[in-house]
């Protein structure tokens, strides 16, 4: 009787093993078979927006004649502000080969930056003597000069090397900038009894006014990396980190009295930026 039992027992288990070999197997999902990424490429048309933080300046110099210089004790003012910078970038990638390789493209953009810069010179004269009928005079000098750039626009190259979807690169080309500039010198004469202001009179006024799309250049660097994306398209999402130096030249700023002081502008920017690549393969 016992071994009847361990008969049927071991009849059934043969019976169950050869009927789950039968029935069809469920497919090992593709992830776990460990497929690799596929290599990143870099080629291909993008754009972005980006925001950051700018800084910029102007120096102006030959500041009118000898009588000027000498009453403000200088002749070259710096102007320098800082703010918010934001705006816009398209352009266009070409990477040499795939994954680890050099990338070669172009970029324009469009900065917002809301730079506007003031200073301002007084001479501070001492109290003159008095003069035989109790009275004295001397002359008080004041400069002010403002300096606004509103907007900043670039047309760069751009080399670097990929590391995958780690992107080193370098930039640089030329750069238009919305300058404002404006200034005033004026002289007044003093007039003091028993060593007291009594009067002023405006003596000596010279101004200068510009506005133009000064041009330049610029130049700077960043690290771009390109978040993961799916498996059969180009496309790509990309961030980045950049910093930018613009120099927009000097330029003259004539007025009818001689007055003609030259001024340079230029600037810093250090901005975040995100862009959509639409992707070559």
């Amino acid at each position: 009787m016992k071994t009847l039992t361990i008969s049927a027992f071991v009849a059934a288990f043969s019976a169950t093993t050869t009927y789950a070999g039968d029935l069809p197997r469920r497919p090992i999902p593709s992830e776990q078979v460990g497929v690799p990424n596929p290599i990143f490429n870099w080629s291909g048309p993008y754009v972005g927006m980006n925001a950051g933080y700018a800084q910029g300046g102007d120096t102006l110099k030959d500041l009118g004649s000898p009588t000027v210089v000498s009453a403000l004790g200088t002749n070259r003012v710096n102007l320098e502000s800082e703010g918010f910078t934001g705006g816009a970038q398209v352009g266009y990638n070409y990477q040499l080969r795939p994954g680890d390789g050099f990338v070669v493209g172009i970029e324009g953009d469009a900065q917002h930056v809301g730079l506007q810069r003031m200073r301002n010179l007084q001479s501070t004269p001492e109290i003159p003597a008095n003069n035989a009928s109790g009275f004295g005079f001397t002359d008080r000098d004041n400069f002010v000069a403002t300096s606004t750039t509103n907007g900043l626009y670039t047309i760069r190259g751009r080399v670097g090397f990929a590391f995958d979807r780690f992107l080193v690169y370098g930039t640089g080309g030329v750069a238009f900038g919305d300058i404002r500039t404006r200034g005033a010198y004026t002289s007044e004469e003093l007039t003091y009894q028993d060593h007291v202001l009594v009067r002023s009179h405006p003596d000596t006024q010279q101004s200068f006014r510009l506005r133009s799309i000064q041009t330049g250049y610029a130049a700077g660097g960043g690290i771009e990396y390109a978040l993961p994306q799916q498996e059969k398209t180009a496309q790509a999402v990309t961030i980045r980190v950049e910093y930018l130096y613009y120099d927009l030249g000097q330029r003259t700023i004539g007025v009818n009295n001689g007055f003609r002081p030259k001024a340079t502008t230029h600037g810093d920017l250090v901005r975040a930026g995100v862009n959509f690549k639409f992707g070559e393969r």
